[in-house]
Formats: structure tokens, sequence, C-alpha cells
């Protein structure tokens, strides 16, 4: 497509153009067309000249083919809007300099690939900006928000601004999405090290004026993430009442661990990538009222529905209905021991219960008929199930089996599940005497391993003990957290006050 731009190229295609037309005076007109030819040539190396002379040169033969043929058939609009007085004032000093008007342009023909490299800002169809980071619950919060019939973009994205663009893009332009609420979270990870042209970049994606929730925490309650955790390799997910329980549940390693280890997670977390809010909220210009939430007095299971319910009325979202899902926390401890899925066959059970157990279920005693057959039973929090695809196909047995409603454990609401047609057909008396049974092992075991893990984790004194035997980091968090802490501290010191762990570190200067 390149080679259609060269001048050699368009000046054949002149004289082609002139021949076909011989007979209808085509060479008389040929002095026009070799002028359009020119005319195009120049167009082309004119804006050719002005992308390779930006701050960030935009090297055109880089495009995807699409793109280029969008240039192509733009041409004169690009080039007029480069020159343009708005571009100047309103473009010209962003890292990635938009090359077409992106107040103009329909977005719904442009793909997104085409989009990103023509550098437009994303689509002004987003009605909040979640502002939040590792460690600040904003799973749990866009969670909530969807049980208020919201629509979240994904978060835990690759570190790669092309790829957090475009499905953001196509997120908004989602036909699914149109008559709803769209939320889109710009979420800073531990490990979102960009550079400052990068996050400038990043900052400009958002240029629709709209308005923006802060998620805030006290940040040594963040610094907990020198505890992040996950699963084995080799960690099952299914087992039967044959498999050791002990082993099934020794999943868990840890990302800092061994000598130095929170030593090397707070030299890691200790970052501005980690800690960043007030550059954050300065780097969006599009920011058109503010909001802050504070995960530890707003959401947490006594006050997660109601503040809830204010967001919503806020928003203008429907309000929250289930009290259960916002209640019941998934508890971090818990974070990497479930969900757990048990597998009853008839065998495993006839070897598992005793003859009294048996005795007491005299229809079975001669008719063991239903050996082929099993039922899995889903062990995992109720907000898990709720948020799953599949939840239709299940039905919550938790009564049946624990005798009552669910298992509330730190808080935690862990409810066993069985699919629904298993269930219907197979799960029996037998069954059902089983899952009893081991279930009150099961409970002890998981409390057992619990205490374990607990045992193996640093806790926020320990953070504060190492920071005050280690001034140079102790300085640098400090220089970090006067920085990026500018904003709350300004517009709702109140929050800051019951930051109980913060207020101890900033004494701890004044002692010195």
């Amino acid at each position: 497509m390149l080679c259609k731009k060269h001048l050699s190229f368009l000046l054949g295609n002149a004289f082609i153009k002139a021949h076909k037309q011989i007979f209808t005076g085509g060479y008389f007109r040929l002095y026009s067309f070799i002028n359009e030819a020119r005319k195009e040539y120049n167009e082309f190396s004119n804006l050719k000249l002005k992308l390779r002379a930006f701050e960030n040169p935009i090297i055109i033969e880089n495009f995807s083919l699409h793109t280029l043929k969008f240039i192509f058939e733009n041409l004169e609009k690009i080039n007029q809007w480069l020159d343009s007085d708005l571009f100047e004032k309103e473009f010209s000093h962003f890292q990635r300099k938009p090359l077409i008007n992106p107040h103009q342009c329909d977005y719904k023909n442009i793909p997104a690939l085409c989009a990103w490299e023509l550098n437009l800002p994303l689509p002004p169809l987003y009605d909040l900006i979640l502002i939040s980071g590792s460690r600040s619950g904003h799973n749990a919060i866009l969670n909530f928000f969807e049980q208020c019939e919201a629509k979240r973009a994904k978060d835990h994205l690759p570190i790669d601004l092309k790829i957090i663009y475009t499905h953001f893009y196509d997120f908004l332009l989602d036909s699914n999405h149109t008559n709803f609420f769209k939320i889109l979270p710009f979420i800073q990870y531990a490990g979102s090290k960009y550079s400052i042209k990068e996050y400038k970049s990043y900052c400009e994606f958002f240029i629709h004026k709209s308005p923006c929730l802060v998620q805030v925490r006290d940040p040594f309650i963040k610094l907990l993430l020198a505890n992040n955790r996950w699963n084995k390799p080799n960690a099952v997910y299914r087992f039967t009442l044959k498999d050791d329980l002990n082993a099934i549940l020794d999943r868990i390693y840890y990302a800092w661990s061994g000598q130095n280890s929170l030593e090397n997670a707070l030299n890691y977390l200790c970052s501005l990538e980690f800690l960043r809010q007030a550059s954050a909220i300065k780097g969006l210009n599009c920011i058109s009222d503010i909001h802050f939430v504070d995960t530890d007095n707003e959401l947490m299971p006594n006050n997660a529905f109601e503040t809830m319910k204010k967001l919503a009325l806020k928003y203008k979202l429907n309000p929250p209905k289930d009290r259960d899902f916002f209640e019941g926390l998934i508890e971090e401890n818990l974070f990497a021991l479930l969900p757990l899925t048990l597998s009853l066959n008839y065998q495993d059970v006839l070897t598992y219960l005793n003859k009294e157990d048996l005795q007491a279920l005299p229809k079975y005693r001669n008719s063991w008929d239903k050996t082929k057959f099993k039922v899995d039973l889903l062990i995992t929090a109720y907000q898990f199930m709720k948020l799953s695809k599949n939840q239709r196909d299940y039905i919550d047995i938790s009564e049946q089996i624990l005798g009552q409603k669910n298992w509330l454990y730190e808080g935690s609401d862990i409810r066993i599940y069985a699919n629904k047609n298993e269930y219907k057909c197979y799960f029996d008396e037998l069954l059902c005497e089983a899952a009893k049974k081991y279930f009150k092992y099961f409970q002890k075991e998981l409390m057992k391993r619990n205490e374990i893990e607990k045992a193996k984790r640093f806790s926020i004194e320990d953070i504060l003990e190492y920071l005050n035997q280690n001034s140079i980091l102790k300085f640098k968090l400090k220089t970090i957290l006067d920085q990026e802490l500018e904003s709350i501290k300004k517009m709702r010191p109140d929050i800051v006050d019951t930051w109980i762990y913060y207020k101890k570190f900033e004494k701890s200067f004044n002692r010195e």
C-alpha cells in the first residue's frame, strides 16, 4: 500500500487513467491528472514529515494495512487537523498525538487496533473511572458495582498499554453494554513499572469528562501484599474421600519466602507504582467529580451494603438487593485454599462409613447398584458462586449438609453446592450421610491449615519494626507517601485520621 503513494506509481496511474479515456479526450486532461497525482504525493509526504517531527516520532510505515488504508482515504482531513488551532491547543502536548479529531470521529467505524495506531483517546462512552491499586479491594468494589447492574472493564490485564487500550476500546463499543453504566478500572499495580512517558500516555487515554471514584486504605494494610501467595503448581482442586486432606490443603506458596523475605518484599513494594494515588488523580485531566471510598471503613461486611446503596444513588444505578453478597467477606486467608471439589462416589462412601452409619440406612444395606455414579460437591465462598457463569447449574445444599445455611468462618460465607442434575439423580441418603460426616472433619482441618498459614505471614507490626531498623527505606517510603497522599489529605483528612498504622509510622518521625 505504501508503494501506491510513491510518486512514480501515482504518475503511472495518471497516464493509465488518461489512456483509458483516450476517445473522450483523456490526454487533453493528462496535465490535470498529473497535478492530482502530485497533490496526493505532496499531502502524503507532508504527513510523513509532520509525524516524524513529533517529540515521539510516528513512523507511518509501521502501521497496519487497515490504518494505512484509513490514512490514504483521509489524507487531506488529517493534514488539516494537524495544522488546526484546536489540535495545537488541546493535543500538541500529548505523548500520543491523535491523527484525527477525537471530538468528531466516528469511533464505531474504527477498529480498536486502528484507533490505537491513530493515537485516538478512548471513546467518550464511560461513566466512571475507578482509581485503585493492588491490595485495595478493587475486585470487591467492581463486583459490588456489578450487583447494581453496572458493567466493568477487566482489570489485571497485562502491563502493556496497547492491550489495555484495545480491551477498554472494545468494551466501550460492545453493543451488549450500550445502555449500561460503564466503569473503567484505572488500577495501579505493584509491577506496573511504566516510564514517565508511558504513564503520561496511559493517562491520555481518558479525555472524556467523567466522575472518578478513588478507592483508598491505610498504606500499611496495602503493604501486607508482602504475604502475596498463590497455589502451588501441583495443587489439586478435586479430591475424594480416600485422598489425604492434609496434603490437599497444603497448597500455598509465598511470593517472598526464605531468608531476607520481608526485606525483599518491602524493597519491591515501597515504590511509586504500588502506592500511586495523587499522581494518578493529577494525571487524569478529565475528572469532573471526585469521591473517595475507604475499603476498611466503608466496604467491610458490616457496612458494604449501605455504602453501595449510597454509591448507587450517587451514580444513578439500581440499588443493591442481595445483602448476603455484601455481608460475606471473601477472607483473604482462605483465598488460596478455596474453592475445592469433593468427588463423592458410592464405592468410597461404603468404605468411609462404618457399620453403625450403614445400619442407620437400612434400605441401602443390600442394594449397592449405583457404584458407577458420583456427585461432585463444590466448596466455595458464596460470592465466588454468585460471580460464576455456571451458577445456574448448581444447587446450594449447605443447610442439608451443615444444618445451617452457611459456614461463617472468619467472616467468609462458605457454602456447599452440587450440580443440579447429579443432585437430582444420585444424591441419596447414603451420600448425604457421608457428606455430613466428612464435612465435620473438613471444617476442623481447614481451620488447622488456616492457622498454620497465618503463622507464616508477616504482620503490620513486623513491617513497622523492620522500617524502624532500616532508615533508608523508611525515608524513601515517607517521601512517596507524602507525595501520593497529598490529595486525600487535602480533600478527606477525616479518612486519613482513621488510619492507625499510618499514624504510627508518622509519629515515629516525631520521636527521631
